[in-house]
């Protein structure tokens, strides 16, 4: 009778241990296929450094990484995907630990997905919001402190299949780049050409901190900045070596140099508040005066449509050219054109 007991009950401990194994194969599908990535996109600059031209193509940089998290429907279970690793390239090869499983259940089931680069401090979790369940995330960003290309994408997988997820980033911030030209036509007062040295060149009551809220609805992709931090000093804009001087046809900075801004309102006179302002300074010919230009941002043209950029949009570049003609004036040009979408089906960047 011992002997039989003992023989049930290693029985039913081999039972217990079977049951435990099947209820980790019951996480996956049948062939224990893991959820994996492609992921694409046009960065700004791969660095904090400004000049150069605009990095192009679609291919991130080895050791990049980005976060992932998605809402699986019919289980009601948020998933956090790289818990130990965050999705990283290495090697040309996405990959992220542990690994989480499709696990598709009968029916009208779903996955959201939500990815944010690059991998910043103080992400706030993203919380599903019932009763559509929306994945909602809020990243902070300093202008005047880490300047970065934050972008972001979304998917939703109704196919009940286990390949790849596609992740196709947009750009949530705006490029903004300042140029100011001493024009060739500048005189002095005897009619003489006339040289510029610029001082100074910024913006001032900008917003230049701010939290930026990422929603993903299952359907479409948005931000929206919150509450944010307007400095009454000049910020930002192209760093001026001391004695930058122009001869009449020449500007500075002589390459595109981008600051990542706020998507901001520039008119807020409405709210009681003063507008941004392009604050610049500058002397004369071998004089040491020095004279000030500020030119309110809401009241600039865009000089394709004519029409005043009253704000910064998201995924917009904004290229100020400022051309300062003494004893003639100051003209104004602005070109905006918008960040590429690239989707992400690059061949090779996979998990």
């Amino acid at each position: 009778m011992t002997l039989r007991i003992i023989r049930i009950a290693a029985t039913l401990a081999g039972c217990i241990l079977f049951a435990a194994g099947c209820g980790r194969k019951s996480d996956l599908t049948p062939d224990g296929t893991a959820i994996r990535f492609t992921a694409g996109s046009v960065l700004l600059r791969d660095d904090a450094t400004k000049g150069g031209e605009l990095k192009t193509g679609t291919e991130f940089a080895k050791g990049d990484k980005f976060r992932v998290w998605a809402w699986h429907s019919a289980v009601q279970q948020h998933l956090t995907f790289g818990t130990s690793q965050l999705v990283t390239l290495q090697n040309g090869v996405w990959d992220y630990a542990p690994h989480l499983f499709w696990n598709w259940q009968e029916g009208s089931d779903y996955y959201d997905f939500l990815a944010v680069y690059p991998d910043v401090q103080d992400f706030k979790h993203p919380v599903p919001v019932s009763p559509r369940y929306d994945l909602i995330t809020n990243v902070p960003y300093n202008a005047a402190g880490s300047q970065y290309d934050l972008m972001a994408a979304g998917r939703r997988r109704t196919e009940h299949i286990t390949t790849t997820v596609p992740l196709e980033f947009q750009h949530l911030l705006s490029a903004v780049s300042v140029k100011v030209k001493n024009a060739s036509g500048s005189v002095d007062e005897n009619g003489d050409p006339v040289s510029i040295t610029l001082k100074t060149c910024g913006f001032v009551n900008l917003v230049t901190s701010a939290p930026m809220q990422i929603i993903f609805n299952g359907v479409e992709l948005s931000s929206t900045p919150g509450t944010g931090v307007r400095t009454n000093s000049v910020a930002l804009g192209p760093g001026i070596p001391a004695n930058t001087k122009l001869d009449p046809g020449n500007s500075y900075p002589t390459t595109v140099q981008w600051d990542i801004m706020i998507p901001q309102d520039l008119d807020t006179e409405h709210i009681g508040s003063v507008s941004p302002y392009l604050h610049i300074v500058y002397t004369k010919g071998t004089g040491t005066e020095e004279k000030e230009i500020d030119l309110p941002l809401k009241d600039i043209l865009d000089s394709s449509t004519q029409q005043a950029i009253t704000s910064w949009k998201s995924g917009v570049k904004y290229l100020y050219e400022i051309e300062i003609k003494l004893g003639g004036g100051i003209l104004v040009n602005v070109k905006t054109t918008p960040w590429e979408i690239v989707e992400a089906e690059t061949p090779g960047l996979m998990i």
